[in-house]
Protein backbone atom coordinates (compact mmCIF):
# COMPACT_ATOMS: atom_id res chain seq x y z
CA UNK A 1 0.00 0.00 0.00
CA UNK A 2 1.21 3.50 -0.78
CA UNK A 3 1.72 5.50 2.36
CA UNK A 4 -0.43 8.55 2.83
CA UNK A 5 0.47 11.22 5.28
CA UNK A 6 -0.21 14.91 5.66
CA UNK A 7 2.90 15.85 3.70
CA UNK A 8 1.74 13.84 0.65
CA UNK A 9 -1.54 15.77 0.47
CA UNK A 10 -2.13 19.37 -0.33
CA UNK A 11 -5.59 19.14 1.25
CA UNK A 12 -5.83 18.49 4.97
CA UNK A 13 -9.34 17.00 4.75
CA UNK A 14 -10.71 13.67 3.60
CA UNK A 15 -14.50 13.86 3.71
CA UNK A 16 -16.62 10.73 3.58
CA UNK A 17 -20.06 10.90 2.03
CA UNK A 18 -22.74 8.36 1.35
CA UNK A 19 -26.23 7.29 2.28
CA UNK A 20 -27.38 6.29 5.76
CA UNK A 21 -25.80 3.01 6.77
CA UNK A 22 -22.82 3.27 4.40
CA UNK A 23 -20.36 3.35 7.30
CA UNK A 24 -19.07 6.91 7.11
CA UNK A 25 -18.44 7.20 10.85
CA UNK A 26 -17.01 3.72 11.34
CA UNK A 27 -14.75 3.87 8.27
CA UNK A 28 -13.82 7.44 9.15
CA UNK A 29 -12.47 6.41 12.55
CA UNK A 30 -10.43 3.61 10.93
CA UNK A 31 -9.10 5.93 8.23
CA UNK A 32 -8.12 8.60 10.75
CA UNK A 33 -6.32 5.99 12.85
CA UNK A 34 -4.53 4.61 9.78
CA UNK A 35 -3.31 8.08 8.79
CA UNK A 36 -2.70 9.42 12.30
CA UNK A 37 -5.15 12.24 11.60
CA UNK A 38 -7.96 13.64 13.70
CA UNK A 39 -11.54 12.51 13.12
CA UNK A 40 -14.72 14.56 13.14
CA UNK A 41 -18.26 13.28 12.73
CA UNK A 42 -20.38 16.15 11.42
CA UNK A 43 -23.62 14.80 12.92
CA UNK A 44 -21.94 14.53 16.34
CA UNK A 45 -20.56 18.05 15.99
CA UNK A 46 -24.06 19.34 15.19
CA UNK A 47 -25.53 17.61 18.24
CA UNK A 48 -22.73 18.94 20.43
CA UNK A 49 -23.20 22.51 19.22
CA UNK A 50 -27.01 22.45 19.36
CA UNK A 51 -27.16 20.42 22.61
CA UNK A 52 -29.88 18.18 21.18
CA UNK A 53 -30.18 15.16 18.94
CA UNK A 54 -30.58 15.53 15.19
CA UNK A 55 -34.02 13.93 15.41
CA UNK A 56 -35.03 16.69 17.86
CA UNK A 57 -33.75 19.40 15.51
CA UNK A 58 -35.74 17.90 12.62
CA UNK A 59 -38.84 17.59 14.79
CA UNK A 60 -38.70 21.06 16.37
CA UNK A 61 -37.19 23.14 13.57
CA UNK A 62 -37.69 21.17 10.36
CA UNK A 63 -35.29 19.89 7.74
CA UNK A 64 -34.62 23.31 6.20
CA UNK A 65 -33.31 24.69 9.50
CA UNK A 66 -31.32 21.52 10.09
CA UNK A 67 -29.61 21.98 6.69
CA UNK A 68 -28.70 25.56 7.66
CA UNK A 69 -27.16 24.36 10.91
CA UNK A 70 -25.38 21.55 9.07
CA UNK A 71 -23.82 24.04 6.62
CA UNK A 72 -22.70 26.29 9.49
CA UNK A 73 -21.11 23.41 11.40
CA UNK A 74 -19.40 22.09 8.25
CA UNK A 75 -17.80 25.47 7.64
CA UNK A 76 -16.80 25.79 11.32
CA UNK A 77 -15.29 22.29 11.29
CA UNK A 78 -13.19 23.02 8.20
CA UNK A 79 -12.13 26.50 9.26
CA UNK A 80 -11.26 25.58 12.85
CA UNK A 81 -9.22 22.47 12.07
CA UNK A 82 -5.56 22.85 12.98
CA UNK A 83 -4.44 19.40 11.85
CA UNK A 84 -5.34 17.16 8.91
CA UNK A 85 -8.72 15.55 9.49
CA UNK A 86 -11.04 12.85 8.27
CA UNK A 87 -14.61 14.13 8.36
CA UNK A 88 -17.69 11.90 8.22
CA UNK A 89 -20.36 14.02 6.57
CA UNK A 90 -24.06 13.55 7.24
CA UNK A 91 -25.97 11.67 4.56
CA UNK A 92 -27.44 14.89 3.14
CA UNK A 93 -24.45 17.21 3.56
CA UNK A 94 -22.82 16.54 0.18
CA UNK A 95 -26.20 16.77 -1.59
CA UNK A 96 -26.37 20.52 -0.95
CA UNK A 97 -24.46 22.46 -3.67
CA UNK A 98 -23.22 25.18 -1.26
CA UNK A 99 -21.68 22.48 0.94
CA UNK A 100 -19.90 20.95 -2.06
CA UNK A 101 -18.57 24.43 -2.84
CA UNK A 102 -17.28 24.82 0.74
CA UNK A 103 -15.59 21.41 0.58
CA UNK A 104 -13.98 22.30 -2.75
CA UNK A 105 -12.82 25.73 -1.55
CA UNK A 106 -11.14 24.10 1.46
CA UNK A 107 -9.36 21.57 -0.74
CA UNK A 108 -11.20 18.59 0.73
CA UNK A 109 -10.93 15.25 -1.02
CA UNK A 110 -14.40 13.69 -1.12
CA UNK A 111 -14.94 9.95 -0.90
CA UNK A 112 -18.26 8.24 -1.63
CA UNK A 113 -18.95 5.03 0.29
CA UNK A 114 -21.28 3.30 -2.15
CA UNK A 115 -23.57 0.45 -1.20
CA UNK A 116 -26.67 -1.26 -2.54
CA UNK A 117 -30.03 -0.15 -1.12
CA UNK A 118 -30.84 -3.43 0.64
CA UNK A 119 -27.45 -3.56 2.36
CA UNK A 120 -27.74 0.00 3.63
CA UNK A 121 -31.33 -0.54 4.74
CA UNK A 122 -30.29 -3.62 6.73
CA UNK A 123 -27.56 -1.58 8.42
CA UNK A 124 -30.04 1.11 9.48
CA UNK A 125 -31.77 -1.08 12.05
CA UNK A 126 -31.65 1.58 14.71
CA UNK A 127 -33.93 2.76 17.47
CA UNK A 128 -37.11 4.36 16.22
CA UNK A 129 -36.82 8.09 15.77
CA UNK A 130 -33.04 8.31 15.55
CA UNK A 131 -32.96 8.70 11.75
CA UNK A 132 -35.60 11.29 10.85
CA UNK A 133 -35.50 10.63 7.11
CA UNK A 134 -36.08 6.90 7.62
CA UNK A 135 -39.61 7.21 8.98
CA UNK A 136 -41.24 6.65 5.58
CA UNK A 137 -39.83 3.74 3.52
CA UNK A 138 -41.12 5.20 0.24
CA UNK A 139 -39.34 8.47 0.97
CA UNK A 140 -36.24 6.59 2.14
CA UNK A 141 -36.03 4.74 -1.20
CA UNK A 142 -36.71 7.92 -3.17
CA UNK A 143 -33.93 9.76 -1.30
CA UNK A 144 -31.54 6.90 -1.98
CA UNK A 145 -32.32 6.96 -5.71
CA UNK A 146 -32.14 10.77 -5.96
CA UNK A 147 -28.86 11.06 -4.08
CA UNK A 148 -26.85 8.44 -5.98
CA UNK A 149 -25.87 10.66 -8.95
CA UNK A 150 -24.83 13.45 -6.59
CA UNK A 151 -22.76 11.19 -4.35
CA UNK A 152 -20.96 9.97 -7.47
CA UNK A 153 -19.58 13.51 -7.93
CA UNK A 154 -17.10 12.65 -5.16
CA UNK A 155 -13.48 12.33 -6.24
CA UNK A 156 -13.13 8.76 -4.97
CA UNK A 157 -15.81 6.03 -4.98
CA UNK A 158 -15.44 2.80 -2.99
CA UNK A 159 -17.83 -0.14 -2.73
CA UNK A 160 -18.69 -1.07 0.86
CA UNK A 161 -20.30 -4.50 0.38
CA UNK A 162 -18.38 -7.39 1.89
CA UNK A 163 -15.53 -5.21 3.15
CA UNK A 164 -14.38 -4.47 6.67
CA UNK A 165 -13.95 -0.85 7.80
CA UNK A 166 -10.18 -1.45 7.92
CA UNK A 167 -10.14 -2.75 4.33
CA UNK A 168 -12.14 0.26 3.19
CA UNK A 169 -9.81 2.65 5.04
CA UNK A 170 -6.77 1.07 3.38
CA UNK A 171 -8.41 1.28 -0.07
CA UNK A 172 -9.36 4.91 0.47
CA UNK A 173 -5.83 5.80 1.57
CA UNK A 174 -4.43 4.09 -1.53
CA UNK A 175 -6.96 5.76 -3.86
CA UNK A 176 -6.34 9.21 -2.40
CA UNK A 177 -2.56 8.78 -2.63
CA UNK A 178 -2.95 7.75 -6.28
CA UNK A 179 -5.33 10.65 -6.95
CA UNK A 180 -2.82 13.09 -5.49
CA UNK A 181 0.15 11.62 -7.37
CA UNK A 182 -1.77 11.79 -10.69
CA UNK A 183 -2.68 15.43 -10.12
CA UNK A 184 0.79 16.48 -8.99
CA UNK A 185 2.32 19.12 -11.19
CA UNK A 186 5.87 18.30 -12.31
CA UNK A 187 8.46 20.88 -11.32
Amino acid sequence: MTSLNSSSLRAPFLCLTGFMGSGKSTVGVCLAELLGWTFADLDSEIEKRERRRISEIFSADGEARFREIEAEVLLETLENAITPAVVALGGGTFIQPPNRDVLHSHGAVTIYLEGEFDLLLSRCGVEEGTRPLMQDMTRFRKLFDERQPIYRLAQVVVQVAGRSPQELAAEIAENVANLRSRSAVPE
